[in-house]
């Protein structure tokens, strides 16, 4: 689950800010080689593919060409990042400073390096300190949040972010019940999670959220104490979830796992 819970809202945006008009010009900087540039949108195209790589040694050279082309230097971050080299990744942000569209992604980045260094603390810093006026970015802070928090064992307070996060969501997922589960479970908040299934306003837009949501927590308590009544709980709300909407494929999955692991 390393990349999941950023990259998949993250990489899409530094993708698509690479082929910006903004990104493009860097109106600031001082004029630089032609194939420099040409070296940058080579990059680009490899990285688009998963020529990650080759990504690489294109924006390396592009750098080389002229180190001022900070948008390369991204890349190349984001670059590294994907292939876990975080170290070098941070080396790379750390020199972003001239060019303001490339400057405000970098705590997304950064963030997303931190807790794959498992640097929980400093993680939660960059995340809380994220701008909230752009909905993007405030989903993107709560999900930082919750998995530094988790980092931390601080099992009430991911859930909270995990909440948050999700009333951001058209459609919430099953995973991001599970997660809720799971750390309202660690910190001794069974009972809160429950009401939570319960009473959340979107979870009312599919007739089984919310047996599929205490089902997740009835699993996690039987994951964490092994209790038989706790796993028959689960079975019980998975299956009234398949009940509810035959179409949740979700509810019908877990119940054929979970009743194989009976």
């Amino acid at each position: 689950m390393k990349k999941f819970y950023v990259w998949f809202t993250i990489l899409p945006l530094a993708v698509s800010l690479s082929h910006s008009p903004v990104l493009g010009r860097e109106s600031a900087a001082p004029l630089r080689r032609a194939d420099a540039e040409s070296l940058y949108l080579q990059g680009v195209k490899e990285f688009d593919a998963g020529s990650i790589a080759k990504a690489e040694a294109l924006f390396l050279e592009a750098l080389r060409e002229e180190p001022g082309l900070e948008k390369a230097r991204f890349q190349l971050a984001a670059g590294y990042h994907l292939v876990g080299k975080e170290e070098l990744a941070l080396r790379e942000l750390k020199k972003i400073k001239r060019v303001p569209d490339v400057v405000k992604m970098v705590p997304l980045l950064k963030g997303d390096v931190l807790l794959s260094l498992r640097r929980w603390e400093e993680a939660l810093s960059v995340w809380k300190a994220l701008p909230v006026e752009n909905p993007d970015l405030k989903a993107m802070r709560f999900q930082g949040m919750a998995k530094s928090y988790e980092g931390l064992g601080k099992g009430s307070e991911a859930a909270d972010s995990w909440t948050s996060y999700m009333e951001l969501q058209v459609r919430p997922s099953s995973q991001l019940f599970q997660y809720i589960a799971v750390n309202r479970v660690k910190a001794g908040e069974r009972e809160k999670a429950l009401r939570f299934c319960g009473s959340a306003s979107y979870l009312k837009a599919n007739p089984s959220y919310e047996s599929l949501c205490k089902a997740h927590v009835f699993h996690a308590a039987f994951e964490a104490g092994k209790s038989l009544d706790d796993k028959r709980a689960a079975l019980a709300e998975i299956q009234q979830a398949v009940n509810k909407d035959k179409r949740n494929l979700e509810a019908a999955d877990l119940l054929e796992r979970w009743k194989r692991e009976t």
